[in-house]
């Protein structure tokens, strides 16, 4: 793992992300982790993140990584999200506000 810790690394177990192998990127994170590579101080589930047409995903600290594999799910948790973190609740008052 590189320098800069990730705080939070989040595999979704939303329903399209689980339909293509989140279980199977959380199983690898933790064996990595298992094994002493240190992936997160927190390493989790999370609801989904709406980005479901990018399935699977894993959120890195306030970034989402999209279209991950197991094969390449360490390394691009290494490199951080590509997308940023949506707060769908904060931007559902905004727009309520607007109107």
């Amino acid at each position: 793992m590189s320098d800069s810790l990730k705080k939070i690394v989040q595999v979704c177990k939303g329903k399209s992300c689980s339909a293509r192998n989140s279980d199977q990127l959380y199983r690898v994170l933790l064996d990595a982790q298992d094994k002493g590579c240190v992936i997160a101080e927190e390493l989790g589930r999370c609801d989904c993140m709406g980005a479901c047409t990018y399935s699977p995903n894993v959120r890195v600290d306030d970034h989402i990584v999209v279209s991950t594999t197991p094969e390449s799910v360490i390394s691009d948790v290494e490199r951080g999200g590509t997308l940023p973190l949506i707060d769908h609740e904060a931007l559902d008052r905004a727009l309520e506000n607007l109107i």
